[in-house]
């Protein structure tokens, strides 16, 4: 069996609307991760984190504003 994206996407759209209908979904709520990270997962990132802002360190521009250069484009 073979799924097409846009098709799924517009069943879970569908899906969305029929329990925001029902009021099982506040329309303004914010997807919530349900399952918390293990302990040695949140070290990597923190670790990847720390690392990226080691390599591309932050610095305040001319207005006073902070650049991240690592997401600058």
């Amino acid at each position: 069996m073979r799924f097409d994206y846009d098709e799924l996407k517009k069943i879970a759209s569908d899906a969305k609307i029929e329990l925001i209908r029902r009021g099982d979904l506040a329309p303004s709520r914010r997807r919530i991760r349900r399952k918390p990270r293990d302990p040695e997962k949140l070290n990597l990132l923190y670790r990847m984190a720390m690392d990226r802002t080691e390599q591309y360190p932050p610095y305040r521009d001319e207005k006073g504003r902070i650049v991240l250069p690592y997401f600058k484009s």
